[in-house]
């Protein structure tokens, strides 16, 4: 499986590891999701799951 960033124009194969902390950095879940999975469709996925409304989303 392979995905693709735009911003800096390249390909990557595997897996992409999401994590879900708190403010405080204290991590309560994650998931592995394949490499061609935006991450778009999973932070939305994330909001409706943890009913997260004005939460600043962050990637790192």
């Amino acid at each position: 499986d392979k995905g693709f960033c735009a911003s800096q124009n390249s390909v990557y194969y595997g897996y992409k590891l999401h994590a879900v902390c708190t403010t405080d950095g204290i991590f309560t879940d994650f998931d592995l999701t394949q490499a061609s999975v935006q991450d778009i469709h999973y932070i939305k996925y994330i909001k409706h799951f943890y009913n997260i409304r004005r939460q600043r989303l962050s990637e790192y």
